[in-house]
């Protein structure tokens, strides 16, 4: 499962981004996406559709990122009972 502070995280560091701060980080990564970057929304406007594909876009970045840099696995303190 992926989160959206874990996306946050990849593209940004400490500081937490926006949609569309991650999309336009996207669309400088990947040129294919730059046509289709949305302006930046007014608080009363909806989600424009096109920010679907960035968000599949950033699922797709942060599995291939998870996959080169596999996140150590711990193993649970105890599996016998005592």
């Amino acid at each position: 499962m992926f989160k959206r502070g874990a996306a946050s995280k990849l593209f940004g560091g400490e500081e937490r981004l926006t949609k569309h701060q991650i999309a336009t980080s996207l669309a400088e990564r990947f040129a294919e996406l730059r046509p289709i970057l949305t302006p930046k929304r007014k608080p009363w406007e909806s989600e424009d559709y096109r920010m679907s594909m960035f968000d599949a876009a950033t699922l797709g970045v942060a599995y291939f990122d998870r996959q080169k840099n596999p996140a150590p696995t711990v193993p649970p303190d105890n599996l016998l009972p005592s």
